[in-house]
């Protein structure tokens, strides 16, 4: 079954993700160094990969879901299928 510990994970990410993208923003906005402009472009690169990450991550998750139930499902069907012996 899926851990619900690592859904927990990769939302946290995302929103991390976020934070550091409007960081960037928001810095570039209001600076007029051009030398942090290096480090803001960091930033929004590394808050891009994170996203990336947790949303491939996301859809992992959602295909071993997809396969735990059909795995469960089969076993629930090969159950029902299963001769019952007679005894004379």
């Amino acid at each position: 079954m899926v851990s619900h510990i690592g859904n927990e994970y990769i939302s946290e990410a995302m929103k991390m993700a976020q934070r550091i993208m409007r960081m960037a923003n928001c810095g570039e906005l209001l600076t007029n160094n051009d030398e942090c402009g290096v480090l803001f472009g960091v930033l929004r690169d590394c808050a891009y990969k994170i996203r990336k990450q947790a949303m491939r991550d996301t859809q992992i998750q959602k295909q071993k879901t997809i396969a735990d139930e059909i795995e469960y499902l089969l076993s629930e069907q090969s159950e029902i299928q299963k001769p019952k012996c007679e005894q004379s």
